[in-house]
């Protein structure tokens, strides 16, 4: 915790640790759950159904870290490296897809180029195609 002021603190971090405790070590009291120093653990037995019990406690240590700044374990970066291999893995595909995507479109505009230019010379062709339907729209 962070003390924020006189009287009040703010949770800055924790740390969880678990334990598999047997029942029968457990004491309940009304203050406290405790279990021994070195707890038996609990056996699971599948085909009885064990319970299992879930506890926890809490220990309480004023921290320098403020508020504010709580994050920036979690935030910083060690070993900084920058992955040469994906970023030019990435550049390859990109190119390798724009150059498919480029002879397709000259393939179409090629093909269609031709027969345009074929059916020019026919008279009896009275319906347009292709991109001719949609020129006067632009």
């Amino acid at each position: 915790y962070h003390k924020h002021s006189q009287d009040s603190y703010r949770v800055v971090g924790f740390e969880v640790e678990t334990y598999s405790v047997d029942k029968a070590e457990l004491t309940f009291a009304e203050e406290s759950c405790g279990y021994p120093s070195e707890p038996r653990p609990q056996l699971v037995n599948e085909d009885t159904g064990t319970k299992l019990y879930f506890t926890y406690s809490v220990e309480w240590g004023e921290s320098d870290i403020e508020w504010a700044s709580r994050w920036d374990i979690y935030l910083g970066m060690k070993d900084v490296q920058i992955h040469w291999f994906s970023i030019v893995n990435s550049i390859v595909v990109l190119f390798f897809l724009s150059g498919i995507l480029t002879m397709i479109m000259v393939r179409t505009l090629r093909r269609d180029i031709a027969r345009y230019n074929s059916d020019e010379k026919v008279e009896d062709m009275i319906e347009e195609t292709g991109w001719k339907l949609v020129h006067g729209d632009v």
